[in-house]
């Protein structure tokens, strides 16, 4: 049948990947003691580097790791051929970007988690018919019905991983955004007790789960607390073959069906998207979908 079956452990380990942190933030051991004073200082006065704001430092000290199981066929003879794969991995880092994590740099344990380009399980298959129907046959019967093709790929994935994030301020007094400054990107705060469930329609998880972190304390949601929305896409061309009478000479008519169930495959973003920072007007509702159904016809001459 000429099925070839393949599966293997793929790992590997990553050290002294780069970040770009803002080193000019104070801990957040000095914004708790800073709050505790009758009057708080400015944050800018609390800063490792004063006269200076912002200072994106490029550090090589992050870590990632990968772990996968992969799995993989093929059949490559006969009118009939395909191939299969899957992987079933997760991918764990303390920094997925240059920028991430930009209140707490310095704990890297607090900013270990999933990966934001993790997809834990993927899916995909592709195949190619060559039907036998009517390809010996002559007269119109074969010229119309015979020497079909059909191929396709479809594709399956889990969603990413999602953090919840805040633009808030960082600094001042609980209460009081005196001498504090915003910081966007922070990890949000996780409300006890709280379901995830969405609790109206249009929504992929409950808005009130998460709330604004305090000034001085980070974020108490974790890294990937739940996953977005999953991907199925199937992609389908059927082709047609037609001889010319002059020697070497011949058309090929070809339609291709991208997304042909027109699945509605959405999308919640990426990090720092409306609909995932706390407070923005969309958040938690489901994004848009992406990549309609699209159909294309196409004929080629060969000579």
């Amino acid at each position: 049948m000429g099925i070839l079956l393949e599966a293997s452990y793929v790992g590997n380990e990553q050290r002294h990947i780069l970040r770009q942190p803002d080193i000019n933030l104070p801990a957040f051991a000095q914004l708790q003691a800073n709050a505790a004073l009758p009057t708080a200082l400015p944050l800018n006065r609390l800063r490792p580097y004063q006269g200076y704001t912002s200072i994106r430092m490029y550090l090589s000290d992050s870590t990632a790791n990968y772990n996968a199981f992969q799995i993989y066929a093929t059949k490559r003879k006969g009118d009939f051929m395909a191939t299969v794969s899957y992987t079933w991995s997760k991918t764990l880092a303390d920094s997925s970007a240059l920028g991430a994590n930009p209140d707490n740099w310095r704990d890297r344990r607090y900013n270990y988690g999933v990966a934001d380009f993790d997809r834990r399980h993927v899916f995909a298959t592709t195949y190619f018919y060559d039907s036998p129907l009517f390809r010996h046959r002559g007269g119109f019967v074969g010229t119309a019905l015979g020497g079909w093709q059909l191929s396709g790929i479809t594709r399956v994935q889990s969603g990413p991983p999602i953090t919840i994030l805040a633009n808030s301020a960082l600094g001042g007094k609980i209460g009081n955004a005196n001498g504090s400054i915003n910081v966007g990107g922070r990890r949000a705060d996780r409300v006890p007790g709280v379901s995830l469930a969405p609790t109206a329609p249009g929504q992929f998880f409950n808005p009130l789960a998460f709330a604004t972190p305090s000034p001085i304390s980070p974020g108490t949601d974790g890294v990937g607390t739940f996953t977005g929305p999953y991907v199925f896409v199937t992609d389908l061309s059927f082709r047609k073959y037609f001889k010319l009478r002059r020697e070497n000479m011949g058309l090929m008519f070809e339609s291709d069906f991208f997304n042909i169930f027109n699945r509605a495959n959405y999308s919640l973003g990426s990090l720092g998207n409306a609909s995932l920072t706390v407070g923005s007007g969309n958040f938690g509702s489901v994004g848009s979908a992406s990549n309609p159904r699209n159909v294309q016809f196409g004929l080629k001459f060969n000579f």
